[in-house]
């Protein structure tokens, strides 16, 4: 916590967001430790905030001028401040990003989540790239909408949670299984001709995230 008040990377806002959320949520009878880490994630979120109202127009609810990597843990963050603090700012605009992100992570027509490439990413009002597509976007999908869910009560965002773990199983662009056998490893993404044949640590760590807070998801439903 002694690093915070240096952090300005919006990912590693988030992520720090996060990881506060459930320190707070550990150690919430000791007080002292608790109100300081409060402190530390609303100075963090008013940073996601600021970032959201400079960047954001009409048809583009999001904090920055392009989406690249990890989009989805920005919002997620957001939903976790709400859950700290309560502050219905923070839920509004986690909702509002969102939506955003998934409007251009999701094929509407064919119904499976179709996440911006690391070839080239998204600039506003331009043409997302297509490929390479990695297991981190998946994990950092999944936890969004089981953080919306648990925000908000929506039904809908928990469908969308299990249509994301769906993406490693084949329902994607390529339809290819980026996990085909528990033995195995976790293939590291999907490229132009199939898959990354790749099976790196980040994959498999993504890939357990996604798991286990489905698995925590289930425990609360």
């Amino acid at each position: 916590m002694q690093q915070v008040e240096q952090i300005r990377d919006l990912r590693s806002v988030a992520n720090t967001i996060i990881g506060l959320y459930y320190y707070i949520q550990t150690f919430k009878t000791q007080k002292e430790s608790a109100s300081q880490a409060i402190n530390y994630l609303k100075i963090l979120s008013e940073i996601l905030v600021k970032n959201y109202n400079t960047h954001k127009e009409n048809g583009w609810e999001w904090f920055e001028d392009s989406m690249t990597y990890d989009n989805f843990r920005l919002p997620n963050a957001l939903f976790c401040s709400y859950l700290i603090t309560g502050d219905t700012l923070y839920k509004e605009i986690a909702e509002k990003a969102l939506s955003c992100v998934l409007k251009y992570s999701y094929d509407f027509n064919t119904s499976y989540f179709d996440f911006i490439g690391q070839n080239g990413w998204l600039r506003k009002r331009e043409v997302k790239a297509e490929y390479d597509q990695q297991p981190l976007e998946a994990a950092g999908a999944v936890e969004a909408f089981v953080f919306a869910y648990f925000t908000t009560g929506k039904l809908s965002y928990l469908k969308k949670a299990h249509e994301v773990f769906s993406w490693f199983f084949g329902k994607n662009r390529n339809n290819a299984q980026l996990v085909r056998d528990e033995k195995d490893g976790v293939y590291d993404g999907l490229t132009k001709t199939g898959v990354n044949e790749n099976k790196g640590a980040e994959s498999i760590v993504c890939f357990f995230i996604a798991w286990l807070c489905l698995q925590d998801l289930s425990k609360k439903i």
